[in-house]
């Protein structure tokens, strides 16, 4: 992600683990969600739906390359505890995550729907 398509901002309170959610759709027309524990940024929701409309004639070509993609811009970006991105096709689905070495919750990370 560029800085200028995701503004971060600066986490409220980063004492404590919680998750964010942001939902979107590419320009590609898949669903993407994100679910992230932030460490010490926030990202801006509107600027992370400006980012996944960015992703237009050089978004990646299947539903895999796309989810890494965006973990890995987000994990750029944001340098979150622990990201999940979820994109959904027709009939298609990938789930990738990621998280920083060392980082365990696993109590929080158990509210999240499977794949």
């Amino acid at each position: 992600m560029s800085s200028a398509t995701l503004r971060e901002l600066p986490n409220p309170n980063a004492r404590h683990d919680y998750i964010v959610r942001l939902d979107g759709s590419a320009a590609t027309g898949a669903r993407l969600t994100l679910h992230y524990v932030p460490d010490r940024s926030i990202a801006d929701a509107a600027a992370f739906e400006s980012y996944l409309r960015t992703l237009g004639a050089d978004a990646p070509q299947t539903l895999e390359a796309l989810a890494a993609r965006v973990l890995d811009d987000v994990n750029n970006a944001l340098v979150p505890r622990y990201a999940r991105v979820t994109v959904t096709g027709d009939k298609h689905a990938v789930l990738v995550e990621d998280s920083q070495p060392g980082w365990e919750n696993d109590a929080l990370i158990s509210v999240l729907a499977p794949l």
